[in-house]
């Protein structure tokens, strides 16, 4: 009984380890971000909550476009100041220069996938071990 309880604590142990570390914190929305269009720096990929938005700060950039996800078209010219950029858009800057393009997704996540402060990851997790059988009713 005693082999069984501990391999039962081994198993509860490996799933509490395994959601933990799948935990990771939601970072803030509506944030400034700087790209460079003629070194191509700066992430690509945003996910935020429906609402939010990134604000991108350009240099070496000189032209835009931002479209929806489906590819229509939303604005696009010449870049004099940050470009907003709003959950489920994506934003094309290009240094006409050099044609060295910049692209930047801005993916809109569903609320009910933004809990507050973490997402919890959890694995179930089989450990297989043979559990050797007790004799309880013997007195040796």
């Amino acid at each position: 009984m005693r082999s069984r309880l501990i391999l039962s604590t081994l198993g509860v142990t490996a799933l509490v380890l395994l959601s933990t570390a799948g935990t990771r914190t939601v970072q803030a929305a509506n944030r400034d971000v700087d790209v460079d269009c003629f070194a191509n720096e700066g992430d690509h990929d945003w996910f935020v909550a429906t609402g939010d938005t990134i604000t991108f700060t350009l240099t070496n950039c000189d032209q835009f476009q931002i479209a929806d996800f489906d590819g229509a078209i939303l604005d696009s010219g010449t870049i004099v100041a940050p470009i907003v950029v709003n959950a489920g858009e994506v934003a094309t800057f290009t240094d006409t220069g050099t044609s060295t393009q910049h692209a930047a997704s801005v993916t809109a996540l569903s609320p009910e996938h933004v809990p507050a402060g973490v997402l919890n990851v959890t694995s179930s997790v089989t450990i297989p071990a043979v559990a050797p059988e007790l004799d309880l009713s013997s007195d040796n």
